[in-house]
């Protein structure tokens, strides 16, 4: 694991979706799901639900 994974993880959590979260990293939306899919594949879990309002963490 990086800490650009970690960075990409808290910037998710800080915006609520992932393309505000792309915006604020300076990349492109499929690099932030690619990234957040890299490490639900790490810790063979989901972290995050697809809402209405955006993404909740799950409680993992």
């Amino acid at each position: 694991m990086n800490f650009k994974l970690l960075e990409t993880f808290i910037a998710v959590i800080d915006h609520q979706t992932m393309s505000r979260a792309a915006e604020h990293l300076f990349t492109s939306q499929p690099n932030v799901s690619m990234m957040i899919m890299k490490l639900e594949d790490y810790f063979s879990t989901k972290l995050f639900y697809r809402t209405s309002k955006g993404l909740q963490l799950t409680p993992v």
